[in-house]
């Protein structure tokens, strides 16, 4: 086997393609089950193995092709593993986001092989490093400095090129603490390190040994505690990526960043204490990755990053968010303010954030201005807007051709919406839209009255929103033609829609009403003696909570979803008739149901079902004895129903049942008999049962014959839980 696996590796076509494969095994140990396309080239990138990457001969590039960025080259290489089955490649079509995963064993095996001594991956029962090894990751969940691993690793690894320090592996209660001795023992002894995390370890300071990483070329310091950095950390003029997310206490950034003269990547989000940038980030004219600009209260301040500055930053690429807009303020006649985001052709996604602490009648005047010097390149493929307090948009979103990607959320004074201006929109996300009455305000001849491309719509807390038109347009008329997933929640008064019988991945409905959800049922244009033809016969999630005029639907109105793999409903749904004919449905979750009828012979349809809950069901005395056709269930779990006497005997059916919990039943007095038939139940937990606990106590309960072949037994509230 280990000879096949080297004939596998030694086809790769390159050296370098090699040493990206090697390293897997030591950025995919058993805690991290996936990595971002991002992460890895810049990993790879500055651990130096992107070098002239094989290139495929059927490739279009050329001799006269300008030369490939590392970004490219690492695309190479991932495409490549993909082609070869070695990594499974997954790309988030509406963030853009790709992320790699190494699920082989046979393939991480090899990795790990040919990787050999080059790498060491802490786990609970190998702690100490006696030997010269160029890569360390810290993944134990027991591990701690106390245990002596980190001078081990000093004493016997002066020349390690990448440590690897992830906090959030650990399963100590209130996390790890890294010492400021132990940084500064970390900086002082590796002063070869090209790679560093020390992620989420508590660091309250950074000393300024952190300067004597001359080497250092990827240095990941999130989820920290540091108020701000040392000067000395402008040594580094190596560095090609600093990230500092969630690093919730940091407040500023020191002047001496603008010696990083290779950073390419800067990582500031959600950096919620961060007051401002530093004026000489402007320097940084490689800069491709700043997740965020915070607009100063001082932003003419020669020592602060003003909005000017983004001119200079025109190779910033993907995501850019601008936080804290209502700071900025512009004055009439102001027009040189366009080139600040014009001229950034490579960003994708770009989220502009007001955060007003009031609702003055100026918030609309200085938004709207704003809003119009914030042009951005045509290319954009992503525009997020937060917390605008303007009534009408800029003329600028019509040159937004290639828009695919439109959030509005909490712009509580936006009256109507320029969607006719986005022909090639697919994802449109609407929150907090308090005086929005129609999503189409325009004419019969508007194209989205019927959107040709729309494939996710997500509307909430629009409380004012009572339909997509404005007008007597009849919607029986008017589909989603290419809609894939739409939430609506809370929103009372929406009444109309275009309809959507070619759903096809979820439906979410709550807090709204079931007209649209109706109309689309008795829709008649695919009248069809097909059941794969009828209206959300591809549905495949389906969420209806607390819905209004729930009483509308016909009795049986679950008969077309006959795709569906996953339903979740609650309150006010007299449920259920219909589910017989919900062949593929693997979870069913029914919860807060007052007028909820288990009793009907409708079960036996459901024999892929894999989960069962029954939660709040106040109305519920017994299990229907038709739950015995569910041969296929693991796990049942039976939560808040107060009026449940008994589970019926028929529960002995279920071969398949893994996992059985019984909680908050306070008139369930007994197990049936059939407990004594579940083979594979191996998990049982009864907890807040008063009547039952004691008749399940082990040796003297009367129902203990039938439960104590189980592996696994938990009674929560009784002296004693039981793990057999």
């Amino acid at each position: 086997m280990q000879e096949m696996q080297l004939i596998y590796y030694n086809e790769l076509p390159s050296w370098h393609l090699k040493q990206c494969f090697a390293y897997l095994s030591f950025i995919f140990p058993c805690e991290y089950p996936s990595v971002e396309e991002n992460e890895l080239t810049r990993l790879w990138m500055a651990e130096g193995f992107l070098g002239a990457v094989h290139v495929d001969s059927n490739s279009s590039s050329s001799s006269c092709s300008p030369q490939p960025q590392p970004e490219d080259l690492a695309h190479n290489c991932i495409q490549e593993l993909g082609r070869r089955s070695i990594l499974s490649v997954y790309t988030d079509k509406r963030d853009n986001m790709t992320e790699c995963y190494l699920d082989n064993e046979l393939i991480s095996g090899l990795s790990r092989f040919v990787a050999g001594k080059d790498r060491f991956c802490m786990d609970d029962g190998n702690a100490d490093v006696k030997e010269t090894i160029p890569r360390v990751a810290l993944t134990s969940k027991n591990f701690y400095v106390s245990n002596g691993t980190l001078s081990s690793l000093i004493e016997n690894n002066k020349s390690l090129r990448t440590l690897l320090w992830d906090g959030q592996l650990s399963k100590f209660p209130n996390g790890v603490n890294l010492r400021f001795s132990a940084c500064d023992a970390i900086f002082c002894a590796f002063k070869s390190l090209r790679v560093l995390k020390l992620r989420d370890l508590g660091i309250k300071i950074l000393p300024v040994s952190i300067g004597e990483l001359k080497s250092i070329r990827y240095l990941d310091l999130s989820r920290n505690n540091m108020k701000t950095l040392p000067s000395s950390i402008g040594k580094l003029k190596l560095l090609q990526t600093l990230k500092l997310s969630h690093c919730l206490q940091l407040r500023e950034l020191p002047n001496e960043v603008k010696y990083l003269v290779s950073l390419r990547h800067l990582e500031i989000d959600e950096c919620l204490h961060l007051s401002h940038l530093p004026a000489t980030l402007k320097k940084l004219t490689k800069l491709e990755t700043l997740s965020n600009f915070v607009v100063s209260t001082l932003n003419n301040h020669k020592r602060i990053l003003g909005f000017k500055e983004l001119v200079n930053l025109n190779n910033l690429s993907g995501q850019l968010e601008i936080s804290h807009l209502e700071r900025l303020k512009f004055v009439d006649g102001h027009h040189d303010a366009a080139a600040y985001l014009k001229e950034k052709q490579h960003l994708k996604r770009l989220i502009l954030n007001w955060n007003h602490d009031n609702d003055h009648e100026d918030n609309k005047r200085d938004d709207e201005r704003s809003l119009e010097q914030l042009e951005p390149h045509p290319n954009l493929q992503q525009l997020h807007i937060v917390g605008y307090s303007g009534v009408k948009y800029s003329s600028w979103l019509s040159s937004l051709n290639n828009l695919v990607d439109l959030s509005l959320n909490n712009c509580s004074k936006c009256e109507s919406l320029p969607l006719e201006q986005f022909p090639k929109l697919k994802y449109l996300h609407l929150r907090r839209l308090d005086s929005l009455k129609y999503v189409i305000d325009q004419d019969d001849r508007c194209s989205w009255l019927e959107p040709e491309h729309l494939q996710y719509l997500s509307i909430t807390d629009c409380p004012n929103l009572m339909s997509w038109w404005k007008g007597n347009t009849d919607n029986k008329a008017l589909l989603f033609g290419a809609i894939k997933r739409m939430e609506i929640r809370y929103c009372p008064k929406l009444n109309s829609l275009p309809l959507f019988p070619n759903l096809d991945e979820s439906l979410e409905l709550e807090g709204s009403s079931v007209k649209p959800l109706l109309d689309t049922i008795n829709y008649s244009g695919m009248a069809s003696n097909s059941s794969s033809d009828w209206p959300l016969s591809r549905v495949k999630h389906l969420t209806i909570k607390n819905v209004e005029q729930h009483s509308l639907l016909p009795e049986d109105w679950l008969r077309n979803f006959v795709s569906l793999r996953y339903i979740h409903i609650s309150e006010r749904m007299s449920l259920i008739k219909g589910f017989k004919h919900l062949h593929s449905l693997s979870i069913m979750i029914i919860e807060n149901c007052t007028l909820v009828d288990l009793s009907r012979d409708e079960w036996e349809g459901l024999q892929s079902l894999d989960l069962l809950i029954l939660y709040q069901l106040a109305k519920l005395e017994s299990l229907p004895k038709g739950i015995k056709h569910l041969t296929s269930l693991t796990y049942l779990d039976i939560e808040t129903c107060p009026e449940l006497k008994t589970l019926t005997e028929e529960i002995g059916h279920l071969k398949s049942l893994k996992t059985l919990c019984i909680i908050d039943c306070h008139k369930l007095a007994s197990l049936p008999k059939g407990m004594i038939n579940l083979k594979s139940l191996n998990w049982l937990l009864i907890r807040s049962c008063p009547l039952l606990l004691p008749r399940c106590q082990q040796g003297t309960g009367d129902d203990w014959p039938k439960i104590k072949h189980i592996k696994h037994i938990q009674l929560v509230g009784a002296s004693e839980a039981y793990d057999q």
